[in-house]
């Protein structure tokens, strides 16, 4: 019977098995894929109806809550272009570090704001943003070390500040 040896890998932080530390390698690809693939798909979702009704649409959500109004169109204008912009970044493995900071950023902007329209019906939307800044935050930190199917692990070559 073969003995499952550990990973020698510095950068393993998973069970040890015959092939190395694929599990890392693959939660952290799949994750990029999913955090970058939703958030391309929300940016694409909010241009297909047009852009001004979108703002329109929402704004109205936040019409009695705390935020200035101007505040409100103005993050609302540009969250399509943000959210299109880092979701390519984040698919591709490019800047993907910043990329999902910004990102946690945002998911933490939408939990604020969706708290400060007060309508208690929306609050599975805040858990579901914090659970979305999660997966972000670990993508920060792990992807990396452990995501060698990216731009910046081939860009590198797996020795900058960036991977």
């Amino acid at each position: 019977m073969n003995k499952i040896e550990p990973a020698k890998s510095a950068h393993c932080c998973c069970v040890p098995s015959n092939s190395g530390c694929s599990c890392v390698l693959r939660g952290t690809y799949l994750l990029r894929l999913a955090l970058g693939g939703m958030l391309l798909f929300m940016s694409i979702n909010k241009f297909s109806g047009g852009l001004s009704a979108f703002v329109d649409n929402m704004s109205a959500i936040f019409a009695g809550s705390i935020l200035p109004m101007v505040l409100v169109k103005t993050f609302l204008t540009i969250t399509p272009f943000v959210e299109g912009v880092l979701g390519a970044l984040i698919l591709l493995g490019l800047f993907t570090r910043i990329a999902t900071w910004v990102a946690g950023l945002l998911f933490a902007l939408y939990a604020v704001g969706i708290t400060a329209t007060g309508n208690q019906a929306l609050s599975p939307e805040i858990a579901y943003n914090f659970v979305y800044l999660f997966g972000a935050l670990f993508l920060a930190k792990k992807s990396m070390k452990h995501d060698k199917i990216s731009l910046d692990h081939l860009l590198c070559g797996g020795k900058c500040e960036r991977c």
